[in-house]
């Protein structure tokens, strides 16, 4: 037992030290702009990523060897049956959050993706009436050429809807990460964001963030 009081200690302490860089990580993803060297892609990627890995097994190892000393403690339960049962039950939940950890989602087929436009047409349309409420017959249009000349995570601009967008000061709070829009700079980044890529549009509170950012009309 004296090796399962020290494994408890050990990774008791190591928790200590994890758990507020779990909680910062998840601060910063939000939060990045307060500590310039801490973007979004920085704070997701050990928040989702790396803390995970570490904390997976330490609180595996921990609360194991937390079960077996309440065992060892309880007479009615000491046995080596209750023990190995604890093992194998622990091991398996160790395995489940292992597996939702590293689960990604499938990818779209293509019978899928070619379904997207016409799934998603209709409740576009009517988003887009609020979306883009903001009066265009005075604002300027712009060509594609025009437009490829803001294609820099310094100077963005997107083409959604026939509509263009300065998302410049937006890049660095983007909960989905810079890389999402700095793809688009310059571009025409429709379908993105009215599917988010995956078939799940943004929500009315984006579309009204976006709206705000709005600067001319893309003319064909």
């Amino acid at each position: 037992m004296k090796n399962i009081y020290k494994l408890l200690r050990i990774t008791g302490a190591i928790l200590i030290f994890l758990m507020p860089l779990m909680i910062f990580s998840g601060f910063f993803m939000t939060k990045n702009w307060l500590v310039p060297w801490i973007n979004y892609n920085i704070a997701a990627t050990t928040h989702k990523i790396i803390l995970p890995i570490l904390l997976l097994p330490v609180l595996y190892l921990h609360s194991l060897a937390g079960a077996l000393i309440g065992i060892q403690r309880t007479p009615n339960i000491n046995n080596k049956t209750i023990k190995i049962t604890i093992v194998i039950a622990w091991t398996l939940l160790l395995i489940i959050m292992a597996y939702f950890l590293f689960a990604t989602a499938p990818a779209a087929t293509p019978a899928a993706s070619q379904n997207t436009p016409s799934q998603y047409t209709a409740s576009n349309t009517i988003m887009n009436d609020s979306f883009n409420n903001k009066r265009t017959d005075s604002l300027p249009t712009f060509t594609l050429a025009e437009i490829a000349a803001h294609d820099t995570p310094d100077d963005c601009w997107i083409i959604v809807n026939n509509k263009i967008y300065n998302v410049t000061s937006y890049i660095p709070t983007h909960p989905g990460g810079s890389k999402n829009i700095t793809d688009y700079c310059g571009k025409d980044a429709t379908n993105a964001f009215n599917t988010k890529n995956n078939g799940i549009p943004h929500s009315p509170q984006a579309r009204e963030m976006l709206n705000n950012l709005l600067v001319g009309q893309y003319m064909r």
